[in-house]
């Protein structure tokens, strides 16, 4: 996967449409796009950033364009994800998956041939990791204020 740039929320909008049906013609993307629907010139100046930021490729025909994805549904949200885990978990994919498990938002299975022990091993690891990690960002605080 190239190196994907970041898109607006309209920019995104427009991809989540195009990639329900693959390719478009612009009048087919105003017909498929959910209400409220912007003006026709902000789509076309939408898929103009698109193109040039690689996710859609144009097919000309005749006097029209064509629009396809370039990029994947699937490779977009790695992406979002990767930047995620480098931006606000300093590339700590664990702390992530910690802040999830947490928060009740992903639940994990042990299959038949894990042993449990093992498995719970690692989850009272990682929370003690956790735990570390943030009784360092408190000893770094504290040091702040008495400064």
């Amino acid at each position: 996967m190239e190196h994907l740039k970041t898109l607006t929320s309209g920019e995104e909008n427009l991809m989540k449409v195009i990639w329900n049906s693959n390719s478009f013609y612009l009048k087919e993307i105003m017909t498929a796009y959910p209400e409220p629907k912007p003006h026709q010139n902000t789509i076309s100046t939408f898929l103009k950033n698109l193109v040039e930021k690689n996710y859609l490729k144009t097919n000309p025909e005749g006097r029209i364009f064509r629009y396809e994805a370039s990029v994947s549904e699937r490779d977009y949200k790695l992406f979002l994800i990767r930047n995620l885990i480098q931006d606000f978990y300093k590339g700590d994919a664990d702390e992530l998956l910690t802040d999830l498990l947490q928060e009740g938002m992903v639940e994990l299975f042990v299959s038949d041939n894990v042993e449990p022990r093992k498995f719970e091993q690692f989850l009272e690891q990682d929370k003690t990791k956790v735990k570390d990690k943030n009784l360092d960002k408190d000893k770094k605080k504290k040091k702040k204020k008495k400064k």
